[in-house]
């Protein structure tokens, strides 16, 4: 667990979020290692197994909190001592009905009754290391018993707000309404513009009516028995005057008066409380039984109430659902626009790379071949000097041992001819010396044509290097260029290649965002029509219901108890006929054929547009 997350807790519950915590990443790693083994590589069951975990955990544990603020009336705990009789209140109305529960159900997992009734399973404060499945099923039969309990703490909630209400209305002395107010009228929870039911003044009049009527019934059989008496005394005393009489009436009619009490016979008094008994018991059977209509029009209205919770529940975990999915599908939809343009991004950035990198490559071969050129022409020109050079130095060093051999051939001859003149040299010598000398000559001049036809062996040759050299580099910048120019025309190819790869991957990415769309497309017509088909049926389910609903079937409290209907009600059953009326109008087969005619144009433009490429 992160150290920021339950900072502001203090150090117990701080720990007791990590070991929770903790707790949840334990199971939801037993749970994928179980989903795997049982179901392969498939993410979407481990992805809803681990959700419908994570859901039970956090309902658990949001109805561990409301039993709580119900409970203690409080949001949290304060206090070591609150928190004790808070787990003592837990474990006997929510632990001990959940071990019945699971043991009712065939005890999964093997739990033992021990382990899961003592304090720190309870409380948490020790982590057991046991079977998760019986954990899991332990929680369900939590989250069991705490609806139950949690519904019955809300009806005695009602019924104790209807009796603040009653005596927050009535008068201490008497019991009776105070005459400002002719009915109490508890609202409903679910403030829907009604009342959950209504007391009226009617029931204290009844009671004092008979009271009064009890009460007259006595003076109407005083009177006679004050009749009697005074016709009595007037019989006794026929002698007596007219005003002896009337003074005997009057002190008849004051005695009795000043007594303030009630003179009659017995069988009058019987007669008398036996009315009143039989008035109070058929009030009372009529009270009881306008108690039990009560009871029972309180009991359908708080059971219609608490299924309308259940219904609102259901959609709101319905439309969070709904939430969640369309976050998740725009989620993924952003990321994969994203992903698609980061890749177009790339792709462009690639492909300027690219082409800056071919400029590069071009203009520094262009600058290799310009360098190796120049530096080739030098060398050439190097080569040319020094052959030349060379033959130069080939002639002269020719030239000297032939102008050498001249000079010694000429020395040769100025001494046979020396010798030919000294007459005392004898025939024979002189002889041979003159054949020396001729021999001389003709060596001589087949020195001087072989001197001749080296030079123009050497001229040749040199001619002919020069040619050669002038051939060879044609032909090699020729070859040159050739090189040049297939490597050009492979950049190109190559270049046509990955513009014809990149138009296809362009055109693909295309398809899947058209696909994406249509895929899209299809989810929300689904939506759309399950939502027709969930808002037809709610008003033919709403439409039943009030026609099948007898009015006034709980007798005089009924209307109170039930509520009338009103202008919003009407208001809002023309709102849903003409919503029926609206969606009954909507051809979803024609919709469907119209997004199946889109979607083949669709396709046949982008094979008409990969054709055309």
């Amino acid at each position: 667990p992160s150290q920021y997350v339950f900072s502001n807790l203090e150090e117990p519950a701080r720990d007791i979020c990590d070991a929770k915590v903790l707790q949840l990443e334990g199971c939801l790693e037993e749970y994928l290692q179980e989903t795997l083994l049982s179901f392969g590589e498939n993410a979407e069951e481990v992805i809803k197994s681990q959700m419908d975990f994570l859901l039970s955990c956090v309902k658990l544990i949001a109805l561990r909190a409301e039993y709580m603020r119900v409970a203690i009336g409080a949001e949290s705990i304060k206090s070591d001592e609150v928190l004790r009789n808070f787990y003592q209140l837990y474990k006997k109305r929510i632990i001990v009905p959940a071990i019945r529960l699971y043991y009712k159900l065939g005890a999964k997992g093997g739990a033992s009754t021990g382990y899961l009734i003592s304090d720190q399973s309870v409380m948490s404060t020790v982590d057991f290391d046991f079977n998760r499945i019986a954990q899991a099923a332990f929680e369900k039969c939590q989250t069991t018993i705490l609806q139950d309990e949690l519904l019955r703490e809300y009806t005695r909630h009602l019924f104790r707000l209807a009796r603040t209400y009653f005596d927050r209305l009535t008068d201490e002395r008497t019991g009776r309404l105070y005459k400002i107010y002719e009915s109490i009228e508890v609202p409903s929870p679910l403030d829907n513009h009604g009342a959950a039911y209504r007391l009226a003044e009617e029931d204290c009049d009844g009671k004092a009516n008979i009271i009064a009527g009890f009460i007259a019934e006595l003076y109407r059989f005083r009177t006679h028995f004050i009749k009697e008496q005074r016709d009595t005394k007037l019989r006794g005393s026929k002698a007596l005057s007219s005003s002896t009489k009337r003074e005997i009436h009057e002190h008849i009619i004051n005695m009795f008066e000043e007594q303030r009490m009630f003179c009659c016979s017995k069988d009058q008094l019987s007669d008398a409380v036996i009315k009143l008994a039989v008035q109070l018991a058929k009030w009372q059977e009529k009270r009881h039984m306008e108690q039990e209509q009560f009871g029972s029009a309180l009991l359908v209205r708080v059971s219609e109430m608490l299924r309308n919770s259940e219904r609102l529940v259901r959609s709101l975990l319905q439309e969070k659902e709904q939430h969640i999915e369309t976050y998740r599908r725009d989620v993924r939809l952003s990321a994969a626009i994203l992903t698609w343009d980061l890749s177009s991004n790339l792709s462009s950035i690639s492909v300027e790379l690219n082409e800056l990198r071919k400029v590069r490559r071009v203009d520094e071969r262009k600058i290799r071949t310009r360098i190796i050129s120049e530096y080739e022409d030098l060398v050439r020109e190097l080569v040319m000097e020094v052959n030349m050079l060379r033959n130069r130095f080939s002639e002269y060093r020719m030239n000297t041992v032939h102008e050498v051999m001249n000079i010694m051939s000429e020395t040769k001859r100025e001494e046979l001819g020396i010798l030919v003149e000294n007459r005392e040299i004898p025939a024979g010598l002189k002889a041979s010396a003159l054949e020396m000398i001729k021999n001389d000559e003709a060596i001589s001049s087949l020195r001087a044509e072989n001197h001749e036809l080296n030079m123009t062996l050497l001229k040749v040759r040199s001619m002919f290097f020069m040619k050669e050299q002038a051939l060879r580099s044609m032909y090699e910048k020729k070859t040159q260029t050739l090189m040049t120019d297939s490597k050009r025309a492979e950049e190109k190819l190559w270049d046509s290649y990955r513009d014809a790869e990149a138009r296809e991957r362009a055109l693909r990415r295309e398809l899947s965002r058209v696909q994406k769309a249509l895929a899209t497309i299809e989810v929300s017509n689904d939506i759309l029509q399950r939502q027709v088909k969930e808002e037809v049926n709610k008003d033919r389910a709403t439409s039943a219901a009030r026609r099948s609903a007898p009015a006034g079937s709980f007798g005089p409290i009924a209307p109170g108890a039930s509520g009338d209907p009103d202008v919003d009600a009407a208001k809002m059953n023309e709102l849903l006929q003409e919503r029926l009326r609206r969606y009954e109008g909507i051809n979803i087969d024609q919709l469907l054929h119209e997004l199946t005619e889109k979607t083949l144009a669709i396709e046949k433009l982008i094979e008409d547009k990969r054709s055309g490429e």
